[in-house]
């Protein structure tokens, strides 16, 4: 299931960001878009305190695990060009059944208690709040 998850982010990808451009992937892992993306910097342990910047962020499921997404936000925003887009994806709650299954067989890791905010509604707030333009649903 993760491979075939992190292919789709790929394919994905490939739609909107160029070799070339600066990416900065917010998740626990995914060393293979080294291979896509050269210039990709991963961010599995939160956002830095360094000044590094991107041309595209993706955030692949993290806000779900935060504690203090305002916070999180605002320090994300410290990473932000103007120019920066950020890129969230997150999977769908009618995946939620195969999931449990997977790691009630132990085929998936048990992940951390999520929070209860909305992907379209409530992150679109969020964003907002700290000076984030929607671009595209």
């Amino acid at each position: 299931m993760r491979k075939y998850f992190y292919n789709l982010i790929e394919k994905y990808l490939r739609i909107y960001v160029r070799p070339e451009d600066s990416l900065i992937f917010w998740s626990h892992s995914s060393d293979s878009l080294y291979d896509l993306f050269p210039n990709c910097v991963i961010w599995k342990d939160g956002i830095p305190k360094d000044e590094s910047t991107a041309d595209y962020t993706l955030i692949n499921g993290q806000l779900h695990f935060e504690r203090d997404i305002q916070a999180a936000l605002e320090n994300l925003r410290g990473h932000c060009l103007q120019s920066t887009r950020v890129i969230i994806t997150f999977y769908s709650i009618l995946w939620r059944p195969l999931l449990n299954l997977a790691t009630l067989l132990k085929l998936r890791i048990k992940t951390p208690e999520q929070n209860w905010l909305s992907p379209a509604r409530d992150f679109i707030g969020s964003f907002c709040s700290v000076n984030f333009n929607k671009i595209h649903n």
